[in-house]
C-alpha cells in the first residue's frame, strides 16, 4: 500500500449510475453492484463482473431489473445479490437471487422475499441469513430476517422474527448470530433494537435489556466480546452514548469511556484489538475527536486518529497492513486535503489522502487479490481522471532508496546531482536507473516527486 506513489485509475469506462456494493469471486474477479443501468457503455443492468482475462466489464446473463444493494458469496462459490428487483436474468427472483458459478446463470431461492434485504451473512455451513423490512420468504412468515438452507433450497424462519427491520448481521465465537436494528422484539420475547440466535437452542434472546434507539453496525472482538454502534444512548439500561460493549462472560453492556456526541455508523478493528469507529460525531469520550476515533482496548481510553476528518465516515475497513480506510462525504483528513477518501495508518499516526480522491461520497470499498484499492460510489472522476462510479487505486512498486549512486552515503547532495544527471541523459554506471517509483513508466514528473520525497524522509 503505497500512498506516495498509488494512483487511481479506471475500470473501463465506468457506470452511467452509483455503485453500491462488491463482492469477490473465488476466481478473484470483482462483481459490483448497485443503481447503474450500463458499464463501459454496455448494458449490463445493475449488476456487472470484472471479467480479468478481457479487462472489460461483463453482464451478469441479462441481470436484473432493479437496484442491488447487497452481495457476498456463499461456501460453494455462488454469489447472492440482493436488493429491489424481481427479476434476474429471465427468472422472477423477489429482491433476491443466487447467480450459480456452475452454469452461468441466475435463479431464484424459492419464491423470494416481499420486501428489500438490508443484510446478509453467510454461515459457515453453507446456509445464508438474509435480514430486512420483508415479512415472507418463500410463502412463509419470517419478519425480517430468514435463513436459507443451501441443501434443502428451502427458507426457514428464525422464530417468529422481528417487529422491525434488521440493518446489520454478524456471529460470534460461539456460532450464534447477532441481528441490530430498528425492532423491539424477536421471538416474541423483548429485544430492544439488538437480539442473538442461540444456534443450539434455536431461540431468540435479548442482551439485557438492550439499546433505547436503532444499532446500525456490530463487530466482535478478538476476545469474544461484541461492539454495537448506532444512534442509541443507553444500553442495558447504563448511558452509553451510541457505543457499548457486550461481555458474554458477564451477560452485561458497559460503556466505552463516555461513548461519543453522535450516531456511530461504521466500526472496524485492528490487529491489536483496538476499535476504530465513524460517523457524525464530533467528540469520543469527552476529546475531540472529528467523525473517527479509535478505543484502544488495553488502555480503555478514547484515542484521536489526528484531527480527525471533516464530515460523515459512511465506512471503515482495515488492510492486512492494519491500516484503516475511512469513506464518507469528508473533503480532509488530519487536516490534508482527503476527498471523499483517506488512509489512516497506525505506525505513523498520520492520514494520507489517496491522490486527490473522488468529487462525490463514497459508499462501498474493497480490496483485490493484489492489494489494490477498489471505491464505488456517487463520484464522476478519481484523483482526477474521469472515472463513474467506480475507480481502482492501484499500488506501486516500492520505491529505490535514496542511495541513487549506490555509494553507501546517504542522504548526500551528490545523489541528487546525479539523479538529474541521469534524468538528462548523462550516462553514471553506478547509479540506479532513473525509474525511481518503479512504475516501468520512465521518465516522468512522478519519479522526481517520488525521489523528493523520499529525500525528505517520505514513505514510498
Amino acid at each position: 500500500w503505497n500512498p506516495a506513489s498509488g494512483q487511481w485509475s479506471t475500470f473501463g469506462a465506468g457506470m452511467n449510475n452509483p455503485v453500491q456494493t462488491f463482492a469477490t469471486l473465488p476466481s478473484g474477479e470483482l462483481v459490483a453492484g448497485g443503481i447503474f443501468i450500463t458499464a463501459s457503455g454496455v448494458p449490463v443492468n445493475h449488476i456487472t463482473r470484472w471479467d480479468t482475462a478481457t479487462g472489460q466489464w461483463a453482464p451478469l446473463s441479462s441481470s436484473m431489473n432493479a437496484a442491488v444493494f447487497e452481495l457476498t458469496t456463499l461456501a460453494s462459490g455462488d454469489l447472492i445479490a440482493g436488493g429491489t428487483f424481481t427479476k434476474a436474468g429471465s427468472v422472477t427472483a423477489n429482491y433476491i437471487a443466487r447467480w450459480d458459478a456452475r452454469t452461468g446463470q441466475w435463479a431464484p431461492l424459492s419464491t423470494g422475499l416481499n420486501n428489500s434485504v438490508n443484510a446478509l451473512k453467510p454461515l459457515p455451513g453453507g446456509d445464508l441469513v438474509v435480514g430486512g423490512r420483508f415479512t415472507i420468504a418463500g410463502g412463509i412468515g419470517v419478519n425480517s430476517i430468514s435463513r436459507w438452507n443451501s441443501a434443502s433450497e428451502t427458507w426457514a424462519p428464525l422464530g417468529t422474527g422481528m417487529n422491525g427491520g434488521v440493518f446489520t448481521l454478524t456471529t460470534l465465537a460461539s456460532g450464534d448470530l447477532v441481528a441490530g436494528g430498528g425492532f423491539t422484539t424477536a421471538g416474541g420475547v423483548t429485544a430492544n433494537y439488538i437480539a442473538r440466535w442461540d444456534a443450539m437452542t434455536e431461540q431468540w434472546a435479548g442482551f439485557g435489556t438492550g439499546m433505547n434507539l436503532d444499532v446500525h453496525a456490530v463487530t466482535t472482538l478478538p476476545s469474544g466480546d461484541l461492539i454495537a454502534g448506532g444512534a442509541f444512548t443507553t444500553a442495558g439500561g447504563v448511558t452509553v452514548n451510541h457505543i457499548a460493549r457486550w461481555n458474554p462472560v458477564t451477560g452485561q453492556w458497559a460503556p466505552l469511556g463516555t461513548g461519543t456526541s453522535g450516531r456511530v455508523f461504521a466500526l472496524t478493528t485492528l490487529p491489536n484489538g483496538d476499535v476504530v469507529a465513524g460517523g457524525e460525531f464530533i467528540s469520543a469520550g469527552g476529546i475531540s475527536a472529528s467523525r473517527v476515533a479509535r478505543w484502544s482496548a488495553a488502555a480503555g481510553q478514547w484515542a484521536t486518529l489526528g484531527t480527525g476528518v471533516s464530515s460523515t465516515v459512511f465506512s471503515l475497513t482495515t488492510l492486512p497492513s492494519g491500516e484503516v480506510i475511512a469513506t464518507g462525504s469528508f473533503r480532509a483528513a488530519g487536516g490534508v486535503f482527503a476527498d471523499r477518501i483517506a488512509r489512516w495508518s497506525p505506525a505513523t499516526g498520520q492520514w494520507a489522502a489517496l491522490g486527490t480522491g473522488m468529487n462525490g461520497d463514497v459508499v462501498a470499498v474493497t480490496t483485490l487479490s493484489n492489494g489494490d484499492l477498489v471505491a464505488g460510489g456517487r463520484f464522476t472522476t478519481a484523483g482526477g481522471v474521469v472515472a463513474p462510479s467506480i475507480a481502482r487505486w492501484s499500488c506501486s512498486a516500492t520505491c529505490d532508496d535514496i542511495d541513487f549512486n549506490n555509494n553507501t552515503v546517504f542522504p548526500e547532495d551528490q545523489d541528487v546531482v546525479d539523479f538529474f544527471n541521469v534524468l538528462a541523459g548523462t550516462e553514471c554506471p553506478s547509479c540506479n536507473d532513473i525509474d525511481f517509483n518503479n512504475n516501468d513508466v520512465f521518465p516522468e514528473d512522478q519519479d522526481v516527486i517520488d525521489f523528493f520525497n523520499v529525500l525528505a524522509g517520505g514513505d514510498c
